[in-house]
């Protein structure tokens, strides 16, 4: 969220129905903020958590057993992977010349 030492120069302009507009007016008030200071605040966890729930993978624990199982003992790479990495190697240059 923003800090005191930033300057608020974006605007977001909604509307509501006055049913929705009273229900965060009452929620502001029994946090003791401002109807906008609450939506913000609002708005910025929820975005938060959006993006963090689909930065992350979950596994179940047989799923992440699995997985762990074939990081310590990978498969040998089959034809298709060799393919891939024959033409990727003809395909992609690198900054550092490599």
């Amino acid at each position: 969220m923003a800090t005191t030492a930033e300057q608020k120069t974006s605007r977001i302009e909604i509307r509501v129905d006055r049913k929705a507009k009273k229900l965060a007016e009452k929620a502001a008030a029994l946090l003791g903020q401002s109807l906008s200071a609450f939506i913000v605040s609002r708005m910025v966890a929820d975005a938060q958590q959006v993006i963090d729930a689909h930065q992350r993978t979950l596994l179940s624990l047989a799923d992440w057993e699995r997985f762990q199982k074939i990081l310590r003992n990978p498969p040998a790479p089959n034809a298709a992977l060799r393919k891939a990495a024959r033409r990727y190697k003809e395909t992609v240059t690198h900054s550092d010349g490599l």
